[in-house]
């Protein structure tokens, strides 16, 4: 499972343990109720900041957001990268010089 939508999954058990609506929680962290529900649904990818933000908001410890986590990932989690849109070396302000 994603990291992701782990932590939205445990976003909204401890949302609706601490008995708040999506509202209610984006008033007391700043943010829109949007943003709160893509996180829920997995879509967002939080920040430690917002994490620190959501468990102040629901009283919990921030560890309560990541339990239930495998205690290692599966590998197909750990080879799923992002592939890079540059290619080839990067060239350095040196490099452009040189050719200039």
């Amino acid at each position: 499972m994603d990291v992701r939508q782990k932590i939205g999954e445990n976003v909204r058990q401890l949302r609706l343990d601490a008995n708040l609506t999506q509202q209610e929680v984006a008033d007391r962290i700043g943010v829109d109720r949007a943003h709160i529900s893509a996180l829920e649904a997995g879509n967002r990818n939080p920040t430690i900041v917002t994490l620190w933000h959501l468990a102040l908001a629901l009283d919990i410890e921030i560890t309560a957001l990541f339990r239930d986590f495998p205690s290692r990932p599966d590998s197909d989690t750990l080879t799923r990268k992002r592939a890079s849109k540059r290619r080839g070396p990067r060239r350095t302000l040196n490099d452009k010089q040189a050719d200039g």
